[in-house]
């Protein structure tokens, strides 16, 4: 057979196909952002505009980007023969998922090094006692720190904490925001102070990318075969610390400040433009991964099913993720005898590191439902990063396809080397902060 004309290895099995774009489509928005811009938007109303674009924009744009490159037999690269002129798109592919994979591996590493510690017999962002804090930390619930010229709520004095407009320093901070900025992220004073760096996090960055290069190793033979677990076993867990936090008081206060709707904000285009975002965000589109997944299907695979069908289950795990994060705040507002608002933090990364950590420490047992949270996290993170990485290695593929003709496992091996060493900058001091910063703006973007 001709190598340049080579037909992608074809997935063993449909519902192989199906786990994997459900790997790529359930990740990190749907615990962190989702449940935030539902607040902020007017609760059940902004479900409604979420829901009605993820079926009326989102579930079209999955179907067409799969079903091109299935019916061409071609991926990322070559599915552009069609019009050689727009071959750009190809290369914009390889160009975001390579600086994204350079950077997503911090973002993995924070949820290992908070996966961690919860192992420890007392979890460490709980109290005041470790190396990191400062004199100004305690351990009553408080709310983020994040803006200027607010106030929290805080139970151990049983008053509320102002804020100094002046220096924008509150008079006082979580133990759980020490942890995060001072044990997770070790901000520096400045962007001159690049300080040492982090060992610890470079074992974890060779963790992941080890994790990756096994998924990736055999293309689709070995990704869709991790994705059974990866994709599946975080609703599992999901589910498992919901029912948990059911039993709770609060848990359904909590879930119906989520979903009880007011229909004034559907009049305000900033809740459909954010719910556009948080459409594209979640299904991604256009990032190369469901061509590399589409190409690999069986001509006649039923792909406007599995498109349907994969946008459904996105939508309702979002939904059920809403849910799980809401229930776990309703019962830490109750606990702490405060307003739920009280419990919802100044953005919606706070909520993934630091809103629902401390939620979870009201837990018996937290360490367990901490554990079980930060695999849930974990796991959908890798399945991006291998879905990401594939289209890199499909690209290559495509251009030198005599060369690299069944150099795969050399190929991702020194691609995994490339982006571990590009990504030891990012453990210094100055670049954790930067990366927060750096994520943080990448989800805003479309919003402005």
């Amino acid at each position: 057979m001709d190598v340049e004309r080579a037909v992608p290895v074809k997935w063993t099995s449909n519902l192989e196909f199906l786990a994997t774009l459900l790997g790529y489509s359930f990740g990190l928005p749907d615990v962190w952002r989702l449940p935030y811009l539902t607040y902020r938007n007017g609760g059940g109303a902004f479900l409604i505009a979420y829901a009605l674009l993820m079926l009326l924009c989102g579930a079209p744009l999955y179907f067409i980007e799969i079903a091109m490159s299935q019916y061409s037999g071609k991926g990322p690269w070559r599915i552009w023969d069609i019009c050689p002129l727009f071959r750009g798109f190809g290369l914009a592919v390889l160009v975001i998922n390579m600086v994204s994979l350079v950077y997503d591996t911090t973002l993995r590493s924070w949820i290992i090094e908070y996966l961690v510690n919860s192992f420890k017999s007392e979890l460490p962002w709980t109290s005041c006692n470790n190396s990191w804090n400062t004199d100004k930390c305690r351990t009553g619930f408080h709310r983020s720190v994040s803006y200027l010229n607010s106030s929290t709520y805080n139970t151990t004095t049983d008053r509320s904490l102002v804020y100094n407009v002046t220096s924008g320093v509150p008079q006082s901070v979580s133990s759980i925001e020490e942890f995060w900025m001072h044990k997770v992220l070790r901000r520096s004073s400045g962007i001159e102070d690049i300080g040492d760096v982090n060992g610890t996090y470079i074992f974890y960055y060779v963790l992941v990318r080890l994790a990756v290069f096994l998924a990736c190793v055999k293309s689709v033979q070995s990704l869709g075969k991790m994705m059974y677990v990866t994709a599946l076993l975080p609703v599992i867990l999901v589910v498992v610390i919901w029912v948990r936090a059911l039993v709770l008081p609060g848990a359904v206060d909590g879930m119906l400040y989520f979903i009880i709707p007011d229909f004034s904000k559907l009049a305000n285009i900033q809740v459909w433009i954010e719910a556009a975002f948080m459409t594209f965000y979640t299904l991604g589109p256009g990032w190369g991964g469901l061509m590399m997944m589409g190409c690999h299907n069986h001509f006649q695979t039923n792909c406007l099913r599995a498109a349907v069908a994969t946008t459904i289950a996105t939508l309702l795990y979002g939904l059920l993720n809403g849910l799980v994060v809401f229930s776990v705040l309703g019962v830490m507002a109750r606990e702490a005898d405060v307003p739920i608002t009280s419990a919802i933090t100044s953005g919606g990364f706070s909520i993934g590191f630091i809103a629902y950590p401390k939620a979870l420490s009201y837990f018996p047992v937290p360490q367990v439902w901490c554990v079980l949270f930060f695999i849930s996290l974990l796991l959908p993170g890798i399945d991006a990063m291998a879905v990401e990485t594939e289209p890199v290695m499909q690209i290559f593929e495509e251009n030198f396809p005599r060369i690299l003709h069944n150099k795969r496992p050399w190929l991702l091996g020194g691609f995994s080397i490339l982006a571990l060493a590009l990504s030891i900058p990012f453990t210094t001091r100055v670049e954790t902060g930067l990366t927060e910063t750096f994520i943080l703006c990448s989800a805003d973007i479309y919003q402005h």
